[in-house]
Order: structure tokens, then sequence, then C-alpha cells
């Protein structure tokens, strides 16, 4: 019988007579396991490179912009659109007009996710901003059309969407808004229509749901069956408002109505302003109800139920020629995909936790 001593010794004389071949396959396997680690690391350090020109580049252009041609289609942070034709007649002696769709719930951040690559044809609040901007910029703009495909979102994402598109409208003389209303432009949606000279709809669309909410939860229930004590340091009872492990305080639902109420009356008076109705006959239909876009004509809450070649039509009719529309695409240097799509994505990253998404869930609302 062996002892453990030699059992070890043999197993170490094994490892050390390995075939020679099967030596220089595992040496070849080690080779090629570095020569691959070593490419990542140089392909790593060249995209950062290329990304660093690209973001030059961008600088330069814009500095170049500033001191030229101060028409071209740029936005907030000096970066260029290019306009790509949609509809109507592609003659340079047309009417140009703007297509800028918001899809989805209206939030600063993009419903959209396509990996690192997050913001690239983004429509998320800010995006639309400053498309609605660069259009401003460009005197040879004569109108935006704003297709709206959302259910609602933020309260004030959806008050600066509609501030920028009356900015656009007073900047310069005879220019119009057209809001077109998709599947569905509810709440925060029609908020922002309101800001249009003229608002149309397809037959299926749904509209309407003029209301705000803040939906939060409480779990103070749960919390005490399962042993969950909540201790909170806050300056005063009130700055721990809507605990949710806390039970219900008459106060803050006071509080918190009291805000929900006034943005609630400014959505009302601004559906009443631009659409030229009486407070009485919005507020019979502003209870948070939605209506198909049938109802929403007979309640003058849009101008007309179109297809997009009728729309077109209206639009030229407004402007008094023939329109070429344009849709505004993100500069598409390596620059911006990766370091604005890749930086964002591990910022964001960083910057989410739990306490944000649980406050995320009682932000004020058009929905």
């Amino acid at each position: 019988m062996f002892n453990s001593g030699k059992i070890e010794l043999l197993r170490v004389k094994g490892r050390c007579n390995m075939d020679p071949q099967k030596k220089i396959g595992c040496l070849q396997g080690c080779l090629s396991a570095v020569a691959i680690l070593i490419a990542l690391i140089i392909g790593v350090v060249v995209l950062i490179i290329l990304g660093l020109r690209g973001c030059d580049k961008k600088l330069s252009e814009m500095d170049s912009r500033l001191q030229g041609d101060k028409n071209w289609p740029v936005d907030v942070m000096g970066c260029k659109y290019k306009e790509q034709w949609s509809a109507g007649v592609d003659k340079a002696d047309a009417l140009k007009v703007v297509r800028i769709s918001l899809d989805g719930v209206i939030s600063r951040e993009s419903d959209k996710n396509l990996g690192i690559f997050k913001e690239i044809d983004a429509s998320s609040a800010v995006v639309v901003r400053d498309k609605i901007r660069a259009a401003k910029s460009d005197e040879n703009v004569k109108a935006i059309i704003i297709e709206i495909n959302s259910p609602g979102g933020e309260v004030t994402m959806s008050d600066l969407i509609w501030h920028e598109l009356k900015e656009f409208k007073s900047s310069s003389p005879n220019r119009k808004v057209f809001a077109y209303l998709m599947d569905m432009a509810c709440s925060g949606g029609y908020y922002v229509a309101c800001a249009a000279d003229y608002i149309y709809a397809l037959p299926t669309t749904i509209t309407g749901s003029i209301g705000v909410i803040i939906p939060a939860l409480n779990a103070s229930v749960l919390a005490e069956k399962i042993g969950v004590k909540p201790v909170t340091i806050a300056s005063s009872k009130n700055k721990d408002l809507l605990n949710p492990l806390m039970p219900t305080d008459p106060e803050h639902v006071s509080i918190v109505k009291k805000a929900v109420d006034e943005s609630y009356e400014r959505f009302v008076d601004i559906v009443c302003k631009a659409r030229a109705l009486s407070l009485s006959d919005v507020k019979e239909i502003a209870d948070g109800r939605i209506l198909s876009a049938k109802d929403a004509l007979s309640n003058k809450l849009i101008d007309g139920i179109v297809y997009e070649e009728d729309l077109l039509g209206i639009v030229e009719k407004a402007l008094g020629g023939e329109i070429k529309v344009v849709k505004y695409e993100m500069d598409s240097f390596f620059g911006n995909y990766f370091l604005d799509g890749l930086m964002m994505r591990v910022t964001e990253g960083v910057k989410r936790s739990i306490t944000t998404e649980i406050s995320r869930s009682t932000t004020m609302q058009y929905r």
C-alpha cells in the first residue's frame, strides 16, 4: 500500500513527464490568449483616441458655425443636424417644414434602449427640445409638424416642450406649428399639442385624459407584518412626505393635493386658451377621461381628422406654397456613438439606485 507522500510524488512525476506535443499545445493556447488580450487593449485605446478626435471635430465645427453661417440647424450643444427629406416636394425653393416626433412617455430620459447607444435617434423630451431649438435657429424653417404618440409623462418636461414650441412660433413672423396626433396623444401629449396653431388626428387616435396624477405606494401594513421598522431622520415631519413605510398622513395628502390641483388648473387654462373654449366646457371633459378622435373633434379639442397626405395639403395652404418636409438626424461620426453613447450609459448606471427608482414613482405626471 502506498502512503500519501509517495502518491503525491507520482502525481508530480506524471505532470513533469507530459507529452511534449501537449506542452507545445498548452504553450500555444497561452500565447493565443495573451495575444487576444493585447489586441483587445489596443482596440479599446484606438476607440478612445478616435472618440476624442471626434469630440475635437465637434468643437471645431461648433466654432466655425458660430463664426460663419448661423442658419444651420444646430442644437444647444453645437451639434449639427443632418436634414433628411421626408415628404412634400424635394425642391430647394420650397418652404421648409421640420417634422419632429415625440414618441413614448414624456421624460428627460429616452424610452428607447439600444445598448450603449441609448441616445442615438432618441425621442426623449430633451432631444425633442433640442430639435425644436435647432429649427428655431434656422430662418428658412417656416413650420414644425410635431407628431405626438404619447400617453403623457412628466409635468415639467411636457411643459418644457410646450414652451419651446411657443418660442419657435414667436421667434419669427408667420411661423406655424401643426400637431399631428398618432395612436395616442393623452394627458401630457395633448398638453404639448396645445402649443400648436392647428391640431389634427388620425381616425383611430385616442386623446384627452386631461389631468394630473402623482402615483405613490404605501406598504406600512406589510412592513409591520414582516417586522420592518422605518427610521427616518428629517428636519420636519413634512420633509418625510409620503414615506411608503409610514401610515398615510392626511396633512401630507393635503399638501400633495394642493400641488396637483395647481398643476391641473394650469393644464385646463392652457387648453382653454389654445382651443378658445370656456372654462366650463373644458372642465366638463377634463376629468381624466380619454376621447376618441370623433369625440375630440365634437368637443373642439382638435381641428380635424385627416391622413398624412391631407395634412400636408393643409400645411401648404396655411403657409401659402409648396412645402419640403425634412427630418433631423444626428451627425453620425464615431465620437458621438462611442463617447456620448457609452459614457452616458456608464454615468446613468452609476447614478441609479434603489432610492432613485422609488422616488421616480412619485413624480408629478400628466398621465
